[in-house]
């Protein structure tokens, strides 16, 4: 069963107005699904922006204000998740509460994805597509509703 953490350990809602369109957008497609509001929908995802939780290889200096200067030579791991048919989605988020909801408490480090960077890796072994939030509500992002935001 999932919990949720004290209010108190989240700051106020960080999510900018084009990323708070975004989440809009896809609950109200979530909640009743028409061509209408999966047009809107496809509008956002492909103007939008998403954040991906990633680690390094060797791991960032510590004590950095947020942003790094990545070395050469570090590898780069995206953060993924295992669809119910076994096949890896990566992990794609609208905003930092997104994030916060999925990884409570744990300190994470994060890089913003255009619309054709997230769609790149989201179809780039291991990942099979995209799984946006998904701590819920979430959406599903298979080959071709990538191929919907960012056509081949």
């Amino acid at each position: 069963m999932a919990t949720t953490a004290p209010p108190e350990q989240f700051p106020a809602p960080s999510a900018t107005p084009a990323q708070k369109r975004l989440r809009d957008a896809v609950h109200a497609f979530l909640q009743h699904p028409g061509k209408e509001l999966e047009d809107e929908m496809v509008n956002r995802l492909r103007r939008g922006s998403f954040l991906a939780v990633v680690t390094y290889d060797p791991p960032l200096p510590a004590g950095h204000d947020g942003r790094a200067t990545i070395p050469a030579g570090t590898t780069m791991h995206l953060r993924g998740r295992v669809a119910p048919d076994g096949k890896q989605l990566l992990a794609i988020y609208s905003d930092l509460d997104a994030v916060r909801k999925d990884l409570p408490g744990q300190p994470v480090q994060t890089t913003v994805l255009d619309a054709e960077r997230m769609v790149g890796f989201a179809l780039h072994e291991p990942h099979a597509g995209a799984v946006l939030n998904p701590a819920g509500p979430y959406l599903e992002l298979r080959r071709t509703e990538l191929r919907m935001i960012v056509p081949e």
